[in-house]
């Protein structure tokens, strides 16, 4: 593979190896793309593969990641809800 992007980001703000890692590689030829998104945290790993040999894969793939990223802001969203509804709730000693 002759380009390759890549990107490594811990997830943790101090310590701990939980961490995404993606990379998109582009064939020599320039015909075909290899793309992985990894997310690990101690001992668990998910790997998500988006190998493409045509254009029309290479916007499936795109499409995947455009949804997957929705899903993670909903995600945000929830957990933000989640949070000022516990906070709202709390009583002070």
């Amino acid at each position: 593979m002759s380009d390759r992007q890549h990107r490594r980001q811990f997830l943790n703000a101090t310590d701990g190896l939980a961490a995404f890692e993606w990379h998109v590689d582009i064939g020599d030829k320039k015909d075909s793309v290899e793309a992985q998104f990894e997310i690990s945290d101690c001992n668990r790993t998910v790997v998500l593969e988006f190998g493409s040999y045509s254009l029309e894969q290479v916007e499936e793939a795109r499409t995947k990641v455009t949804r997957l990223r929705r899903g993670l802001l909903a995600f945000e969203r929830a957990l933000l809800d989640a949070l000022e509804s516990v906070e709202g709730n709390r009583v002070d000693d």
